[in-house]
């Protein structure tokens, strides 16, 4: 990873900031060519094109889309490789779903031109396949869909290569972009999102394949990378909104979203449980599988909600006494010098951060809430950061004293 964090650096430093505008592609027409990906073919995992031509789908910048691919070459040509297995189906599969669409239609057939009674209250259509599987005389052929979902798990976890990546160019874009073209970086986002969201579409496609073929190891498995991903994909939402203070309403609503998310998991934990204990007859080398293939990460990823609604909550809106009480524990912090105010400031996007000793700004960082470029250089703040007139006036509430220094004049 570390080698291609250094592919991404260099790509990155080749792109001119002049083109780094997002292309003028029409929200709801991106939105739509997007949404077209999940509906293309429901028995193969999301097309590839879908991360390689990001300027098309996602209207990202032409030179960011060039500059993606080499970095994530080798991942997507894995991806590629697992999604034809997992739409391969052999020739014995093939043949038994030829022999059960032909007996079907047949069916259909004598049913639309009275050569076959009809019961009365039922749908012809499952009566239909009903009598098709019937005269079929085989049984579904099982292996072709079993070698599917681990095809399709494959391709999971390539998608999941391709968020790490993916994740390294948010890094770079953030820190220098979120100031200058934060649609870009808006967007970018969205394109994270969109991977994670194929992998949440795909994980339900294999436990459809596992269900069907009634492969009960496969069927947990699948649950599990499901409500993994559900998590996942809940995160990387919460990231991108966290590039603005988010209003207190908002965050009750993620409280909200996150606490049916919890009591979801919860449920699935002992649904799935339940049902494969009475499929495997509660047989000891089952259970024992079980508790160290499924309950133990489902416990993780219920523990990841828990802690996951605490920082939501933590994060909103802090009082007037929590600030003070804050700046009071730093006044009794060893390293810090708080007698002048002069020492607290905003990042572009309004989060708190602090500067000690003098409370000049020497050099930059990046805002731990948003990414965005903070601090400055030679005592002199950015023209996007400010001063934290809110915590100045709690500061000297406490007793300390006007700033000497140029830079803190007035605060």
């Amino acid at each position: 990873m570390e080698k291609i964090k250094t592919w991404v650096v260099n790509a990155m430093t080749k792109i001119p900031d002049d083109v780094m505008n997002v292309q003028a592609l029409n929200s709801e027409q991106s939105a739509k060519i997007r949404r077209n990906y999940f509906k293309q073919n429901t028995n193969s995992p999301v097309g590839i094109a879908a991360f390689e031509q990001i300027d098309r789908v996602h209207g990202l910048p032409a030179s960011l889309a060039k500059a993606w691919i080499p970095t994530a070459k080798l991942i997507l040509t894995s991806y590629k490789a697992c999604s034809t297995v997992a739409s391969c189906r052999s020739a014995h599969g093939a043949s038994y779903e030829a022999a059960l669409s032909t007996l079907y239609r047949h069916c259909m057939d004598q049913f639309l031109h009275g050569r076959a009674p009809l019961p009365t209250n039922v749908v012809p259509e499952d009566i239909a396949m009903e009598k098709a599987k019937i005269q079929c005389g085989s049984v579904p052929p099982k292996a072709d869909k079993r070698f599917a979902v681990e095809a399709f798990w494959t391709s999971i976890e390539a998608r999941e290569s391709l968020i790490k990546v993916a994740g390294l160019w948010t890094e770079q874009i953030k820190d220098r972009y979120v100031t200058k073209h934060k649609g870009v970086v808006e967007c970018w986002m969205d394109f994270v999102i969109f991977i994670q969201e194929s992998i949440n579409h795909d994980t339900l496609i294999a436990l459809k394949i596992a269900s069907e073929s009634q492969t009960h190891r496969q069927v947990v498995k699948s649950t599990l990378l499901f409500m993994q991903a559900e998590l996942d994909l809940f995160i990387h939402r919460l990231a991108k909104e966290q590039l603005s203070p988010i209003a207190p309403t908002r965050r009750k609503e993620l409280i909200g979203a996150a606490k049916s998310n919890l009591a979801n998991a919860k449920m699935k934990l002992a649904q799935v449980s339940s049902v494969f204990r009475n499929a495997t007859g509660g047989h000891p080398t089952q259970q024992q599988w079980l508790a160290q293939n499924f309950t133990v990460h489902m416990d993780g990823i219920i523990d990841e909600w828990n802690t996951l609604m605490d920082k939501i909550h933590k994060g909103g809106e802090v009082t007037a006494e929590e600030k003070r009480e804050v700046i009071k524990a730093l006044m009794a912090a060893e390293g810090y010098s708080f007698a002048t105010r002069g020492h607290f400031y905003r990042c572009p996007n309004g989060h708190i951060y602090v500067i000690g000793e003098c409370g000049g700004a020497m050099q930059t960082s990046r805002c731990p809430d948003c990414g965005a470029t903070i601090g400055g250089r030679s005592h002199t703040l950015r023209s996007d950061n400010r001063s934290a007139g809110d915590m100045e006036a709690i500061l000297g509430s406490l007793g300390a004293g006007p700033s000497p220094w140029p830079w803190a004049r007035g605060v």
